[in-house]
């Protein structure tokens, strides 16, 4: 059963919003997960900030011995909330960044050139791969927070309770969009290190021309055609034409009259 919030969030830093987000995140895992499940992701978390402060090995070796301490079930359950984390994260980030208006002095900029640096980076953005139903729910949570005007922390507790519960990946190939052409299919594993890994099936297509599209269109006014005669002779064979006797009788042959002549008359 959720718990009812009482805090009343304050949205106003990144940082405090993460801050509340994670630990809104961890009162999640604990109802669906239980206290332990929290408790592991706990240990993975503090000794990770740990080695990452401290640059000492211990700590990532602890990390290491844990993980293989792990059954499926336990490794699925903390690499969700780490999924869930990055994905509030990277939100939160989201939603702050467009709050940002970028104003840049000529004058100041002259003076500088010399010691501007610009460097590119290329990411693959986490929410890229997401699916729909995760991305709307994400969007819902950067509403609330763009906002800021809530009383407390239920309806997002409740966001993220349904993101706890909604897959990563589909369970069933999806359809392709109506009116697109679908030249190729992608499956990519787990974790894509190296883009040789990624499979890749092409979809083969007929190329018709005009003059085969006509050809086509031939053939299938004149399967019709027969088909349709093909069926009134069938209902007609076992049309039941009953003798003196009350028996269907025998019926050697039929034709049909299309009433412009009188030439089967000499039939």
């Amino acid at each position: 059963m959720q718990k009812e919030s009482k805090i009343k969030p304050d949205f106003s830093t990144l940082s405090q919003t993460i801050n509340i987000l994670g630990s809104e995140l961890g009162n999640v895992i604990k109802q669906q997960a239980g206290k332990n499940n929290f408790e592991l992701v706990e240990e993975i978390r503090v000794n990770s900030k740990k080695y990452r402060s401290t640059k000492n090995s211990k700590f990532l070796e602890l990390i290491y011995k844990r993980l293989k301490t792990l059954d499926e079930i336990e490794l699925l359950t903390l690499t969700k909330s780490f999924t869930l984390f990055f994905y509030l994260s990277n939100i939160s980030e989201q939603v702050f960044r467009e709050k940002f208006q970028y104003k840049i002095d000529k004058n100041d900029l002259d003076k500088n050139k010399d010691s501007l640096i610009f460097s590119p980076v290329f990411t693959a953005h986490p929410t890229e791969s997401a699916r729909q139903s995760t991305l709307k729910k994400l969007y819902k949570i950067a509403k609330i927070i763009s906002e800021n005007n809530s009383t407390d922390l239920n309806e997002i507790n409740n966001l993220i309770t349904q993101l706890w519960y909604t897959r990563e990946v589909r369970s069933t190939k999806p359809d392709p969009i109506d009116d697109a052409l679908e030249i190729c299919r992608v499956e990519l594993p787990a974790y894509l290190y190296n883009v040789k890994d990624a499979k890749f099936s092409f979809l083969q297509h007929k190329r018709f021309r005009m003059q085969d599209i006509k050809e086509l269109e031939n053939r299938i006014k004149s399967l019709e055609y027969y088909t349709t005669l093909s069926l009134l002779e069938k209902e007609t064979a076992n049309f039941f034409i009953s003798d003196s006797e009350g028996l269907n009788r025998f019926k050697s042959g039929f034709f049909v009259d299309n009433f412009t002549s009188f030439s089967t008359q000499d039939l």
